[in-house]
């Protein structure tokens, strides 16, 4: 099995900076990847990190990973950065994927400022990312972007329930620790082309919803896992 690690870090906040949000972006790009058999056969996911740990700490405790997924913003470009570069250092042959907001539309320069990084995703990152996954050529893969590859966008997930909830699968249950800070997604898009937001493009136009079956059980879900 190939060992795979996803990153979605983030500030403590709250009294006294013990609460986190849950890394739900990456929780939902495994859940997506992992119900093709060929991944789910052939990949495990070793860790998901949410806390700004020391760097060196984080280093000792991976084990040999083929793949590292970075999801990035503005709050945690520069860690997602410096431990990239850090397990490319260590892992040289670790496949290093940046995604998110914070990655430029255009990622070509980005690709050359930070050299350790192969691939940036550019749109939803589920599908390209499970195309990697299933060792797709990367130039028939929309959304991908290496140095040598720029494909734009990927394409949009119209029906957004074909993502399996990370909370109904039970992915971020370990995260249920008292310093719960959850958030779900009722939909993806947005009319409006405010220029400060990164949803304000013509890619985000069209608004994609979840069902409201699937929003009620999340909900249901967290309310109880919260109590327990």
């Amino acid at each position: 099995m190939k060992n795979v690690y996803l990153s979605q870090t983030n500030y403590l906040h709250g009294p006294e900076n013990k609460n986190m949000y849950l890394p739900y972006a990456v929780g939902c790009l495994w859940a997506y990847a992992s119900k093709d058999k060929y991944v789910s056969d052939n990949y495990t996911l070793k860790e998901i990190l949410v806390l700004r740990e020391d760097i060196v700490k984080v280093l000792d405790r991976i084990e040999n990973p083929s793949v590292f997924g970075f999801s990035c913003y503005v709050w945690n470009e520069e860690y997602q950065l410096e431990l990239s570069r850090q397990v490319k250092k260590k892992f040289p042959n670790c496949l290093i994927i940046f995604g998110g907001p914070q990655v430029p539309d255009e990622p070509k320069q980005y690709l050359e400022e930070h050299l350790h990084i192969d691939i940036c995703i550019r749109g939803e990152g589920e599908e390209p990312f499970k195309q990697i996954l299933l060792g797709k050529e990367l130039h028939t893969i929309k959304g991908v972007h290496t140095k040598s590859i720029q494909s734009g966008h990927s394409e949009r997930i119209e029906d957004l329930d074909d993502i399996p909830s990370p909370y109904l699968n039970g992915m971020l249950d370990k995260f249920f620790d008292g310093r719960l800070s959850p958030f779900i997604e009722t939909n993806r898009g947005c009319p409006f082309k405010c220029s400060f937001c990164h949803t304000g493009n013509d890619y985000f136009q069209k608004i994609h919803m979840f069902s409201m079956d699937r929003i009620k059980e999340e909900l249901e879900y967290i309310g109880q896992r919260a109590s327990d």
